[in-house]
C-alpha cells in the first residue's frame, strides 16, 4: 500500500472488435466471408454454428460471435475491421412464428 504504480507503456498499439450478429431471427443456412486468427486478427470466436437458430440483435446473447483487430494506429485498425466485417456473409433461413391464439395446424396465418 502507498508504493506508486508504474505506469510505463509495455507496447504502443491499437485495438477494436467487431460483433457478428443477425438482423432477424431465423436458422444460420451458411457462414462465409468470417475472418482467419492471424498476427493482424489475434481473437476469432464464434458461438454460433449451420443450422443453429439465431435471433436479432437485441441483447447481447445473440451476438453470433466476434473477433479483434490490432494494429499501431487508429487509422488503420477500424476501417480495416470493418472491411473484415463487410465481407463476411452469414444467410438466416427464416423461422416461421406462431401469430398469438394461432392453431399450429393453420399455416395461412404463419408470419415469417
Amino acid at each position: 500500500m502507498g508504493l506508486a504504480a508504474d505506469l510505463t507503456p509495455t507496447s504502443n498499439g491499437y485495438a477494436t472488435v467487431r460483433f457478428l450478429t443477425s438482423p432477424h431471427r431465423g436458422r444460420i443456412a451458411t457462414m462465409a466471408g468470417l475472418p482467419e486468427r492471424g498476427p493482424r486478427v489475434p481473437i476469432v470466436r464464434l458461438r454460433a454454428e449451420t443450422g443453429q437458430a439465431v435471433y436479432r440483435a437485441e441483447r447481447n446473447t445473440a451476438r453470433l460471435g466476434s473477433f479483434v483487430v490490432v494494429g499501431p494506429n487508429r487509422d488503420t485498425v477500424s476501417p480495416y475491421a470493418d472491411r473484415l466485417l463487410e465481407t463476411r456473409t452469414i444467410k438466416e433461413a427464416a423461422v416461421r412464428q406462431y401469430p398469438r391464439g394461432c392453431a399450429a395446424r393453420d399455416p395461412g396465418n404463419w408470419t415469417g
